[in-house]
């Protein structure tokens, strides 16, 4: 009750702000434009903007969601400053997390002492490395980049304070990532080969074409569709309601079949090593039920089905004809840069070498001058040569404590006998562990979905901790 209070009280204010600035700004910006017609539309922009920014600190959640949602476009329009959609709504969120509860105390930060001490160590380092690189702009550039994305294991503990907001943030994921699949289709149907049209779309062979919707390439678009396929599949086997259950599973088709357009060999795998792990788990702590196993086949033999009638020819001349075929220089490419990166974490073993830098360092090295320029496009040449050990390390424990957590909370849903939970829990372990089996193509640390797989077994540990410790009490007085 009284946090709507204090909402309403907040809009008031944002309005009251409005009426106020609003003239102001207009006096401002006709100073600039000679016509009043532009300094209306430059308005309209400055006003919708300084709207956002308010709402956005007055409701981070809000905020949160946005992120998500949004994260789809995030290549489509560039702001100043290199900065994306997303990157300026996380600064955004960033800022009233920091007051409206780091700086208030009203935190959880301080409840996961253990996982949260070893991200904010883990931001530091990247600093550290940063600095120290040999191109240090170039470095904390994307050292700023991956804090903010660290950063959503901060905003998720304290923004989703119940179930309510959890599944609102899950059905999130999901629809963002299956309105991206069909605009994915849509653009494979309509536009053919065309090489460059609305989006991004790439032809690399004969009649082949690579989609990209509204990212900058395939790869980056995969990855999206691959954070959103195993929550569409959670929804779908997990939803209640027919319709909605028959909605979530029509997108994850849709984003299975927009992953198969964009022919990306290394999400491919993601996606094999994914089904797998999540059928092994079903088996092993026994959990399935006849009716989802009856659609979880159905979509299986469906996906199948739309592979040999419509995928076939173009996924084999992607991973067999052109692969083999000694045309796919990349895998060369990006197989020296992997060797290079592995020559100078040895050479820089404490803090590495900055982020960015790889690609700009041995210009006239007779061995790797061929590659100057390419970056890497693996957890090696991102991360481990990027940060050094101390980088390493901090990134191994991470990835080791999300784990314990994994196995503790999978016991307590067992004992328990809460399936949609224990469901979530080893959708979210299958999923990080085919993040983690395609690190060899993709710098996971960069994928926003990669912290919020982590956040989300924090907060739900942190949950099933909290209801353990008032069931103890209460039994304790029974």
């Amino acid at each position: 009750m009284k946090s709507n209070i204090e909402n309403v009280i907040a809009m008031n204010k944002l309005s009251l702000l409005i009426i106020i600035f609003t003239p102001i700004l207009m006096v401002s910006i006709m100073f600039f434009f000679d016509d009043i017609t532009i300094s209306l539309y430059v308005l309209l922009f400055v006003s919708i903007g300084i709207t956002v920014f308010i709402l956005l600190l007055i409701n981070p959640f809000l905020g949160l969601l946005s992120i998500i949602f949004f994260n789809q476009f995030d290549s489509l329009i560039q702001l100043p400053a290199s900065l994306t959609i997303g990157r300026a709504m996380g600064i955004i969120v960033a800022i009233g997390w920091f007051l409206k509860y780091f700086y208030m105390q009203k935190t959880y930060f301080f409840h996961s002492k253990a996982i949260n001490m070893f991200v904010l160590c883990f931001i530091i380092a990247t600093f550290i490395s940063s600095l120290l690189a040999h191109y240090p702009v170039q470095s904390l550039k994307i050292a700023l980049t991956i804090s903010l994305q660290c950063m959503m294991l901060f905003f998720i503990q304290d923004f989703i304070s119940d179930k309510k907001h959890l599944k609102i943030f899950i059905m999130t994921i999901a629809i963002s990532a299956g309105i991206a699949s069909l605009f994915g289709i849509m653009q494979y149907m309509l536009l053919g080969t065309h090489e460059y049209t609305f989006g991004t779309i790439t032809s690399f062979k004969g009649e082949a074409s690579r989609v990209a919707g509204f990212r900058q390439n395939p790869n980056g678009f995969a990855s999206l569709l691959m954070s959103g396929i195993p929550v569409l599949l959670f929804l779908g086997l997990n939803t209640k309601n027919f319709i909605i259950r028959l909605v979530y599973t029509f997108f994850f088709l849709t984003s299975v079949i927009a992953l198969c357009l964009t022919l990306s060999r290394t999400h491919f795998f993601g996606f094999a090593i994914f089904l797998f792990i999540y059928i092994y788990l079903n088996f092993r702590h026994k959990i399935y039920s006849s009716k989802n196993f009856v659609l979880l086949s159905i979509i299986v033999l469906t996906i199948t089905l739309i592979y040999y009638v419509w995928l076939s020819d173009i996924i084999n001349e992607r991973i067999i004809g052109y692969t083999f075929s000694g045309e796919d220089t990349s895998a060369e490419v990006r197989f020296n840069v992997f060797l290079k990166s592995i020559k100078l974490l040895f050479e820089h073993p404490i803090f590495g070498i900055g982020f960015g830098n790889l690609e700009l360092l041995d210009r006239f090295d007779y061995k790797y001058g061929f590659i100057y320029g390419h970056g890497g496009h693996d957890i090696v040449s991102v991360l481990f040569v990027s940060t050094g050990s101390l980088g390493i390390l901090l990134f191994i424990a991470l990835c080791y404590k999300t784990f314990k957590y994994f196995n503790v909370l999978t016991n307590r849903f067992i004992t328990q006998n809460d399936k949609y939970l224990l469901n979530f829990i080893i959708i979210l372990k299958a999923s990080l562990m085919a993040l983690l089996a395609t690190c060899f193509g993709d710098p996971i640390i960069l994928q926003r979905i990669f912290w919020i797989y982590i956040a989300l077994v924090v907060l739900i540990y942190r949950w099933s901790t909290f209801e353990l410790r008032i069931s103890k009490t209460k039994n304790r007085y029974i």
